[in-house]
């Protein structure tokens, strides 16, 4: 019976910290042309060495020529941002970076305003 309770609490008490190093999945991509789809793909994040948190991110930068999207997932670039967006210098580039982990695929790409126009306007013809 001691030996169940000791177990028990030696699971309790190191569990939590080691849950925040367990892996999130992020979609991964690159996009640099306006009107360019993001080409996506996926990939499993792991903490450096078991330390700190795993985050997907997004880093979007826009200019009058092109828009560049990079995701992926990092825990260096992600771990003074937490779960939130900031404007920030990355890589020589000026835009908004966008960080979480409370989720799979947390930094996918939100339907467009035109791909849900097209759908609306396809129900209406339809009726």
């Amino acid at each position: 019976m001691h030996i169940r309770l000791l177990t028990l609490l030696v699971f309790l008490l190191v569990f939590p910290i080691f849950s925040n190093s367990i892996e999130i999945r992020c979609y991964a991509g690159l996009k640099y042309v306006v009107g360019q789809e993001v080409l996506q793909d996926t990939e499993n994040c792991d903490a450096i060495l078991g330390m700190g948190e795993s985050y997907c991110y997004k880093f979007m930068e826009e200019t009058s020529l092109n828009e560049v999207v990079k995701m992926g997932c990092s825990s260096f670039f992600c771990n003074g941002i937490r779960n939130r967006c900031m404007e920030t210098d990355l890589l020589g580039m000026r835009g908004t970076l966008c960080c979480c982990n409370d989720r799979h695929y947390c930094n996918s790409s939100r339907l467009s305003v035109p791909i849900l126009l097209s759908v609306f306007l396809f129900f209406v013809l339809l009726f």
